[in-house]
């Protein structure tokens, strides 16, 4: 096939695949194959998900250090698992509602010169009707 740029062009598999009727069985069969295969890794995702928030709670109720060397783990970075070291101040702040972002969080914390008695972990979620990212605060922690 020559185009307009008059070089030769191979055509693409669907037309390809028009030519000769088993091949349009075959492609039918293949993509069907990929369609439950993505359905069953999207199921497995979901199930990986559970089974590891499941975890994370187990973890949280064993302390700080385990905690955090859970957080440590590539699940956890992909769902943008943090720790920080905070004082009692900015725990106060935090509790009494008086921090309303993430920005305002941390701004005061890196401010806040007192000793850092407590460890916050914190994640990031996407709400699918704002589109916005919100920063969960999951656990308090008290330092050894």
């Amino acid at each position: 096939m020559l185009s307009s740029n008059e070089k030769i062009n191979m055509p693409s598999l669907s037309t390809f695949v028009g030519f000769i009727p088993q091949l349009q069985v075959i492609a039918f069969g293949v993509e069907a194959i990929g369609w439950m295969v993505k359905e069953s890794l999207k199921e497995s995702k979901e199930v990986v998900d559970e089974s590891m928030w499941a975890d994370w709670q187990n973890v949280k109720c064993k302390g700080l250090k385990y905690a955090q060397d859970f957080i440590q783990s590539s699940w956890t970075r992909e769902k943008l698992f943090r720790s920080f070291s905070i004082s009692k101040n900015t725990l106060d702040s935090l509790l009494k509602g008086k921090i309303k972002t993430f920005r305002e969080f941390t701004n005061l914390n890196n401010e806040d010169r007192t000793d850092k008695d407590y460890t916050v972990i914190c994640y990031d979620l996407l709400d699918e009707n704002t589109k916005k990212t919100l920063t969960i605060i999951d656990s308090v922690f008290i330092n050894d």
